[in-house]
């Protein structure tokens, strides 16, 4: 995506006309997603596909605690294997619970 660049080295107005535009687009589409015409289903799919981005984002993130905390275990089972390999399954949830939590 270029950008104009005035005399003075600016962009300024480019930014502002680009701003214009997008608002324009934003009243637009308000306009056709608040229409009865439009289905429930097709407005679902068109905030997924908006959303996805963020969802993504989101889930990226809770998979990278995943991750750290699946480390935080294999070092604690390479530490502790003994100790470890003894403990109750819903033992050993509960300090994955508090691991994760902290």
């Amino acid at each position: 995506m270029g950008s104009i660049i005035d005399e003075q080295g600016g962009s300024d107005a480019d930014v502002k006309a680009r701003i214009g535009k997008a608002r324009v687009a934003f009243l637009q589409s308000k306009n056709i997603w608040n229409s009865k015409q439009i289905s429930i289903n097709i407005k679902n799919v068109v905030n997924t596909i908006v959303q996805y981005p963020r969802i993504a984002d989101q889930l990226s993130e809770s998979l990278g605690n995943l991750m750290i905390l699946w480390e935080s275990l294999r070092k604690l089972i390479r530490e502790r294997g003994d100790y470890m390999v003894q403990l109750h399954r819903g033992m050993l949830t509960l300090y994955l619970v508090a691991l994760y939590i902290s």
